[in-house]
């Protein structure tokens, strides 16, 4: 019996032990600048810290991510300890030249527990030189190792495996915005050899439906390939398709819009 006290003692006192600190802080080659080689890519899930560093500074976490061309992002971070939320939590996208380009905003209406960046690459080229950088917007020294919150990023860019606007058919566009917020985006048009033929801005309000007619858009006339669509909503929120109608036959063929698992 007194081994097993003693275990159970032994548990607790570990249990009582703040967690040790992230290992991207402790590593010569440090997140805790521009110079970090810590990337994000879709699908990544990070735990860390802000425990204050050696010599009592405050704890910075850089994050890299390349984005492709004509893409959509979104970093999420979450499960935020509770000293971090009372210390206020600082979440910013940065340019080359570190100058902040976009501040996060609450996932949730109302809380600010969990907060959300979401971007368009609409550039033609790779862009590989923005940051991310994560601190405390109130803690400088009191900051410990038990401080943490959790990182993730996606690529939120659907895909339409097909449009037709040739041989009888016309092709419809639909975008349904489900949720309490707009949108807004781009819906790029691909021909069959993989050459951009249009592109097409658009605004979804809350619970509504953007409806495009191809046949409307004439440099797609006589045309087919696939469709891509980045946008500012949430990793998964939109849903939509692309309807190819047959007027001769009556016929109609639904293409839906899918994205990246997880």
């Amino acid at each position: 019996m007194s081994t097993i006290r003693a275990l159970v003692v032994s548990l607790a006192a570990c249990a009582a032990v703040p967690a040790a600190a992230d290992v991207w802080d402790i590593q010569s080659d440090n997140d805790n600048s521009q110079t970090t080689d810590n990337e994000l890519i879709h699908g990544s899930i990070q735990q860390h810290d802000l425990g204050v560093l050696a010599g009592s500074l405050p704890d910075e976490d850089w994050y890299l991510m390349g984005q492709q061309p004509r893409s959509s992002y979104e970093l999420v971070v979450d499960g935020i300890s509770g000293d971090v939320s009372d210390k206020g939590l600082e979440v910013l996208r940065l340019d080359s030249t570190l100058t902040p380009i976009q501040t996060s905003e609450p996932v949730s209406v109302g809380l600010d527990y969990a907060r959300s960046l979401r971007w368009e690459n609409t550039g033609a080229t790779p862009l590989n030189s923005q940051f991310i950088r994560i601190r405390s917007s109130n803690c400088t020294t009191d900051c410990g190792p038990d401080d943490q919150y959790r990182v993730r990023f996606y690529e939120t860019t659907f895909a339409i495996p097909r449009f037709n606007v040739a041989g009888g058919q016309v092709t419809v566009l639909l975008i349904q915005n489900p949720t309490a917020y707009a949108a807004a985006g781009r819906a790029y048009f691909w021909n069959a050899t993989g050459g951009l033929e249009h592109t097409q801005p658009f605004n979804v309000d809350p619970h509504t439906l953007y409806t495009l007619s191809l046949s409307t858009v004439p440099i797609l006339v006589n045309k087919g390939g696939t469709i891509t669509v980045s946008h500012n909503a949430r990793y998964g929120d939109l849903v939509g398709k692309s309807v190819a109608l047959e007027p001769s036959t009556g016929f109609s063929f639904d293409t839906p819009m899918v994205w990246r698992p997880r």
